[in-house]
């Protein structure tokens, strides 16, 4: 069974040393070392659950420097395929949207 050591010191007396058994006290430190390791868990899977929610967020793809481009009606342009010359277009950047008009366009 655990002890619990107690150091007894003042001017008056000089630093003595005792123990003194609590009943049941292993079974406590045990319990609270357990429910820490299991904070200190879950603490951990939330911060990869949040770094992997991070990375998927287009937001910080746009902060990278990266932009999403749609069509009028709205849809994502994934390819220059999808549009054509004179057609308006959307840009999102991170800091905020683009209007533009398609120029022209070139292929692989």
């Amino acid at each position: 069974m655990p002890r619990i050591i107690l150091i007894i010191s003042s001017k008056f007396y000089r630093a003595s040393k005792s123990s003194v058994e609590i009943p049941g006290t292993a079974s406590l430190i045990g319990r609270t070392i357990s429910l820490i390791a299991l904070i200190e868990n879950e603490k951990n899977n939330l911060t990869n659950k949040l770094a992997t929610i991070r990375a998927a967020d287009p937001l910080t793809s746009l902060k990278r420097g990266f932009s999403l481009v749609y069509r009028k009606d709205g849809g994502l342009l994934k390819s220059v395929e999808e549009i054509s010359t004179g057609e308006q277009i959307q840009v999102t950047v991170s800091d905020g949207i683009i209007f533009s008009t398609v120029n022209h366009t070139i292929g692989k």
